[in-house]
């Protein structure tokens, strides 16, 4: 489990005060002050998110100046050309200034450059084209604060230049006869995080008002979110109300948009933006031409549109398709380099796409949780694309190496170059010299922002229906996340299409809160553990069937040990899963190496460290101990239990317990310390290479083993209760069944052979998942020996200590 970072929040007198002016919990009042918050006044502004959030466009500096040029064009029918990005944010911004000033007569076209022939930005190539074809005003927008030399070619062509951008601006700014950027040092705009798209905004507010603004707010939302600008303040407003239109009254190219993106008949958030939207918006720039995306906007139809439209969608699936490509061969990569032992991460490829590399860079960052650097490369001149974690700046990393670049850019957390193909090695050789320099232990463990400790109790409707006050949800208002310990989850099961959504319930006060954790299929066995749990988790409003109720979105759970009962519960669910480990050959009963710790100086050397260690474990003798010492040493917080198998999506590298695999599931090279019980097939594991043994029983220990006429017994109770079996039932129960009838004691294991057993001869035949088991018995059944299945010759060989 990743570490819960805890908000800082106020005085709980603050919250308190907080709450009752605004009429809200403690707990939405604790979320507010945790985004600075903290009065009546303004928290009421937050909630109410309405047209006082909008600023003055004219408190700008230079925007008289750029409505007069504006005016001016208009007036004398000079050709006006608006230059933007190839992203999200350039097209959409783009689009609202074409649309607008067409509407009010301008002779105005467009251009966006290339992505691969053209790079970003203004290039003096384009300068000069767009010149020769009679422009008399440029507009460059999402780029330009930095174009110091293409402007002055521009003005030297004779052309008027406004530049129209949020990028931080240099000292010295380019010769432009108007520059909008609310970040100049004596720009007066109190709101500094405007993207281009509501840059945009802003210049037909202050040109034909709100009212005209208002027309573009769907647009102008999809850039918002794209660009990832803090949804605070105008930015908050702009995206809400484009939301509402974007659900209500969309302009073609939006409606095509959210179309083919599964949104036809459905509500969209800031989050389906985000996640539907943009990426097909993106794809036009990554893949082809940027055009095809603004040309979607501009339809003047919906067929037209939706055709530009699935277009952007098949540029998607193939972008995915090259990511994919991209990130399972970096993949491999990663692991023959043992990422466990790096705190970097440099994958490269012959050929990938420029246009995907950042993306996959990110990807590798959300697996490794390492600052990543993406390379393609070519013959002559490599492209790179990188991507950090927090406390890295990956810039200042860059800038050790910048000599041995021919192009470089970027910010903390992102950046690109460009280097010659024989520069690699050396620029590996110092970046992972920094990074070990100045990355800690601590840096490479994934953190959750959580804001403050729920019990079930303070979880209901009212609280759900507070926290979706604060949508729309991105940079600076992410979505509330909440952690819960001790938490007793029930009736834990798999569900979903693709069999990926883990659900469980918890007791509240009395009532039932469902819990659902999309992707967290494979934590079934750890809800499933009796043991009390610790979660991170969303508050929203479920609607099913015209049924509103809270539900908890699971973002991770944990198995948490305080007490003798909990472990007692952690071994019981260990060796619930004794069968499994036995059926697929992982739990061995026979010692297959020489021990080379004890189970307490093992301990030791895993408590040394914040991650990396892995220690499999199928005994309950070393898990009590294993447990017994997470507790006395308070160490629960930095080694995570999994039971029976490791989940696909759990941390990097966190330490951990894997008590009873019976699976192959430990992926090569992410822990650098490996211990494993002498009853353990290592062989089974086969991407451990590495391992260290430490003294341990035999998992065995705890069976009886059963007779042919136990077998019958346990058989002839089955056949018993073969009217309830047909339908589910708790593995459980039918365990206490069997063992009312039989008059002697049957564990699940016993249970479980018997069932494998018979299955084999053709008796019966079951089904069981998540603690559910049914069971149907043949009509014809042909009288066999035990001896003729498998199984139950591998039963009787085992040596029960």
């Amino acid at each position: 489990m990743a570490v819960i970072n805890k908000k800082s929040i106020a005085d709980p007198q603050d919250i308190c005060r907080l709450a009752v002016g605004l009429g809200v919990s403690n707990a939405t009042a604790a979320v507010l002050i945790n985004r600075g918050i903290n009065s009546e006044e303004i928290g009421r502004q937050f909630l109410d998110c309405d047209d006082s959030c909008v600023n003055d466009p004219f408190e700008m500096l230079s925007m008289y100046e750029a409505v007069a040029l504006i005016d001016e064009a208009i007036e004398e029918q000079r050709r006006i050309t608006i230059y933007g990005d190839y992203d999200v944010d350039g097209i959409t911004s783009v689009c609202i200034l074409y649309k607008y000033l067409k509407s009010i007569g301008a002779r105005v076209n467009c251009y966006i450059p290339n992505r691969f022939t053209e790079g970003y930005g203004l290039n003096m190539d384009a300068v000069a084209k767009i010149a020769s074809k009679g422009t008399d005003i440029i507009i460059s927008i999402d780029c330009g604060i930095t174009s110091v030399t293409e402007i002055a070619l521009a003005k030297e062509l004779g052309m008027d230049v406004m530049i129209v951008d949020h990028h931080n601006p240099p000292k010295d700014l380019p010769d432009a006869d108007v520059i909008l950027n609310p970040k100049q040092i004596d720009c007066p705009y109190p709101f500094k995080e405007l993207c281009s798209a509501g840059l945009a905004i802003k210049i037909v507010e202050a040109h034909g008002g709100r009212e005209a603004a208002a027309e573009f707010y769907d647009i102008a939302a999809i850039g918002t979110v794209a660009d990832v600008v803090p949804l605070l303040n105008e930015n908050r407003y702009y995206v809400k109300k484009g939301i509402e239109k974007i659900n209500t009254s969309p302009c073609f190219g939006v409606k095509a948009l959210k179309t083919v993106a599964g949104y036809q008949d459905k509500a969209i958030s800031a989050r389906g933006i985000a996640f539907g939207l943009a990426p097909r918006l993106n794809a036009a720039g990554r893949m082809s031409s940027a055009k095809d995306g603004l040309n979607m906007f501009l339809a003047e139809d919906f067929k037209s549109a939706f055709d530009i439209a699935v277009k952007l969608n098949e540029y998607n699936d193939e972008r995915r398709k090259i990511e994919q490509e991209i990130y399972t061969t970096g993949m491999d990569a990663s692991v023959i380099g043992n990422m466990c032992n790096k705190k970097v991460n440099v994958v490269c490829g012959n050929g990938w796409n420029k246009g995907v590399i950042g993306i996959a860079a990110s990807r590798f960052v959300e697996q490794y949780h390492r600052p990543t650097v993406v390379i393609s490369c070519a013959e002559d001149i490599c492209t790179a694309s990188a991507r950090s974690i927090d406390g890295f700046d990956i810039y200042l990393a860059l800038c050790e190496c910048k000599d041995l670049f021919t192009k470089f850019g970027g910010h903390s957390q992102a950046a690109g170059f460009s280097l010659p193909m024989s520069n690699i090695p050396e620029f590996i050789r110092r970046f992972e010299e920094y990074a070990e320099a100045n990355i800690t232990e601590e840096m490479l463990i994934p953190a959750i922002e959580c804001e403050i400790k729920l019990s079930p109790a303070d979880i209901d409707t009212r609280l759900a229906k507070e926290l979706s006050l604060l949508e729309p949800f991105g940079k600076d208002n992410e979505p509330p996340l909440f952690w819960a310990d001790m938490l007793e989850f029930k009736n834990a099961v798999v569900i979903g299409k693709e069999k990926n959504v883990l659900k469980a319930s918890v007791n509240a006060g009395g009532a039932t809160i469902d819990c659902v954790g999309f992707g967290k299929a494979d934590y079934i066995n750890v809800a499933g553990c009796s043991a009390p749990k610790s979660a991170v988790f969303s508050v929203d409003l479920n609607h099913w069937q015209g049924v509103e109720k809270v539900q908890l979105a699971l973002k991770d759970v944990k198995i948490t040990v305080r007490s003798q009962g909990d472990i007692d519960a952690v071994i019981n669910a260990m060796e619930s899963r004794l069968f499994e480990a036995f059926d697929a050959g992982f739990a061995v009963d026979s010692s297959v190496c020489q021990a080379q710790v004890s189970v307490e100086d093992m301990f030791e050397a895993v408590k040394a460290h914040r991650m990396g260690s892995l220690i499999i474990v199928n005994d309950r003798d070393t898990l009590n101990k294993l447990l017994s010492l997470v507790i006395i040493n308070d160490f629960g917080s930095d080694i995570d239990i999994h039971i029976g198998t490791l989940p696909k999506n759990h941390e990097f590298g966190a330490n951990t317990i894997l008590a009873m695999p019976y699976e192959d599931c430990i992926p090569a090279g992410e822990f650098a310390r490996v211990y494993v019980s002498q009853h353990t097939n290592v062989e089974k594991l086969k991407e451990i290479k590495n391992y260290t043994v430490y003294e341990s029983l035999s998992p065995y220990s705890i069976i009886t083993k059963r007779d042919r006429n136990s077998f019958a017994a346990m058989y002839k109770a089955l056949h018993e209760l073969a009217p309830k079996l047909y339908q589910w039932g708790t593995l459980q129960g039918v365990v206490d069944a069997v063992e009312t009838i039989v008059g002697g004691a049957v564990s699940v294991f016993d249970l479980k052979v018997v069932l494998g057993v018979f299955k084999q001869l053709e008796f019966l035949t079951f089904e069981s998942q998540d603690g559910m088991i049914k069971v149907s018995f043949s009509d014809k059944i042909v009288k066999r020996q035990l001896t003729q299945s498998e199984l139950f010759n591998r039963y009787c060989e085992l040596t029960v200590q």
